[in-house]
């Protein structure tokens, strides 16, 4: 419970962070720090199995609990790969433990679930691979004798390292455990040279670790745990990441308990106590510190950049911020930055095309989206090719940029809104039959309508609404239009285009909502009504009925 309230209190504030305003976040933040809660109580648990003393657990599961280390991983939503996989990492070591302790009951169900517990945190994150390594360093320097016995060492490891290879070759066979596999090339010989002299100096520690292991067992052990869980993401190898704070996750376990263990052994009880509690609150400060720095994107990226100034993807990240905030000339400072870093940033370049065609500087967007188009993926081009003709029909050549939407369909049908664009040219040419047509066409849900009779209904529609700038208030008010003559089915394939657009507007899933209740389609209903409750809590009318389970016809109460 100490543990527990000591995590909670160090990323209080990051439940209040501008990351996570406008949408519902905090069970992702709450289940990160009870996650991360979880994996401190192993943490105490492996240590006391390790030197058996409650005093140095309790003070290493703390120091790991608040540590300012980890304030990275357990904020930031996306860290609990790191998070999880800390947890079954330790779980599946005191599983092995226990199921090698003598008079254990049932030590093959221990082993077991050992195993299981290792497939687990391999799932959780790739960096796990590196377990079998940590079973093997614990046999050979707390229970060197073991390797006496005929067999024992293969017995018990080669499991887990048959799950080690059978996993990578599951990804080679391109079975999709992980989003991110693929490996980097070192990208100047200054990189290269790095990485050789830091696994150099990696291999020698190791091998300094194995030649004094006969006198601090346990401390050998942990400084091998150090190592082994650091390697993977030290920046040695070529992946394609680099080195952060919560790549040392698992590995703080070492430091902070040789932390513990020093000020255990040179102070007496009552100085050991109030140590620990003054380095516990100096470090929820820290830590405290660090979710307001999340809380502040600019602050957050601007202080990466300032630790790693090529780092791209900060300077990336930057721009965007800058663009949320009408900076646009700050943002377009940024995105040229990181492309002076990395010219192939496909996303940064994008991003500058978007803003270089909303700040009206057509000349400079269509260069940007040329050259997304040659190298971006080939599911990626008709988007782009919509997007370049959007910069045609803005310059007023409705031609080329008809010619140009077209191209996009024809490479990429999904694109729906290309259709809304090339139905409001139509209109504005006063064709409002090819317009409809066009409509029509991105309702592709629709299901046993008269093509020619509904083509009609929206060139009517669009006749006597005359509205055609906003797609989504569009494609909400057709839905309106569709469900008003009792046509359900096209009324629910509008009202699902407008939230395609903006899935944040409570009234159309309240349509929505109302059109499948007047389908039968239930399950649909309420799901639709929850959404719109969930975006407006207060939705008086989507409340009322679902609390009422109104069953009479909805048609007027749609708007």
């Amino acid at each position: 419970m100490v543990i527990c309230a000591v995590c909670f209190l160090a990323d209080l504030n990051s439940f209040t962070s501008p990351f996570i305003r406008g949408a519902d976040f905090f069970g992702y933040h709450l289940s990160n720090v009870i996650l991360h809660a979880g994996v401190s109580c192993l943490v105490f648990i492996l240590v006391f199995n390790l030197l058996a003393s409650l005093p140095i657990a309790a003070a290493t599961a703390v120091f790991f609990a608040v540590s300012f280390l980890n304030t990275e991983a357990v904020v930031y939503i996306f860290g609990r790969a790191e998070m999880l996989m800390g947890f079954f990492a330790i779980l599946c070591l005191l599983l092995f433990i226990r199921s090698q302790k003598s008079g254990v009951k049932n030590p093959i169900l221990f082993y077991i679930l050992s195993v299981a517990s290792f497939i687990l945190a391999l799932l959780s994150k790739e960096a796990a691979i590196t377990l079998p390594f940590i079973i093997c360093g614990y046999i050979f320097y707390l229970f060197p004798e073991k390797f006496k016995e005929k067999y024992y060492f293969i017995k018990k490891t080669v499991p887990f390292f048959a799950v080690s290879l059978i996993y990578p070759g599951l990804r080679f066979l391109r079975v999709d455990l992980h989003k991110s596999g693929q490996l980097a090339r070192g990208d100047s010989y200054a990189g290269i040279l790095s990485g050789i002299i830091c696994l150099g100096l990696i291999i020698i520690s190791c091998a300094y670790s194995l030649k004094y292991s006969s006198k601090n067992k346990v401390g050998s052990f942990m400084f091998f745990w150090a190592l082994v869980f650091f390697i993977p993401q030290s920046g040695a190898f070529p992946v394609n990441t680099f080195i952060a704070e919560h790549s040392v996750y698992l590995s703080s376990v070492s430091f902070f308990m040789l932390l513990a263990y020093v000020l255990h052994k040179v102070l007496r009880r009552q100085l050991f106590i109030l140590a620990v509690a003054g380095l516990s609150v100096f470090f929820v400060l820290l830590s405290s510190g660090g979710n307001f720095e999340w809380a502040n994107p600019v602050v957050f990226y601007k202080n990466i950049i300032k630790y790693s100034p090529r780092s791209f993807q900060a300077y990336n990240n930057l721009g965007l911020q800058y663009e949320l905030r009408g900076l646009n000339e700050q943002a377009i400072e940024e995105y040229k930055l990181a492309l002076e870093i990395k010219p192939g940033l496909l996303e940064a370049r994008f991003n500058l095309a978007n803003l270089y065609f909303k700040l009206k500087r057509f000349a400079e967007a269509k260069k940007e989206y040329e050259f997304v188009k040659n190298f971006c993926p080939p599911e990626k081009i008709g988007e782009v090719e919509n997007n370049i003709a959007n910069i045609y029909e803005a310059e007023g050549l409705t031609e080329q940029a008809i010619k140009k939407y077209k191209l996009a369909l024809r490479l990429d049908p999904r694109i729906k809104f290309a259709h809304f664009n090339l139905a409001r040219i139509y209109y504005a040419k006063d064709e409002p039959d090819a317009a409809g047509l066009q409509i029509l066409e991105s309702l592709t849900e629709i299901m046993g309508l008269a093509k020619a009779a509904d083509c009609r209904v929206i060139a009517d529609f669009l006749k006597n609404s005359g509205y055609i700038d906003s797609a989504e208030q569009f494609y909400n008010n057709l839905g309106v239009n569709f469900a008003k003559q009792g046509r359900w089915e096209a009324a629910a394939s509008a009202f699902n285009r407008a939230l395609e657009l903006n899935p944040g507007l409570s009234d159309y899933y309240y349509n929505l909502g109302l059109v499948y209740w007047n389908m039968g389609e239930r399950i649909k209903a309420k799901r639709a009504l929850n959404q719109a409750l969930k975006i407006n809590p207060n939705h008086i009318r989507a409340k009322r009925l679902i609390n009422d389970k109104v069953e009479k016809s909805l048609k007027p109460m749609i708007r």
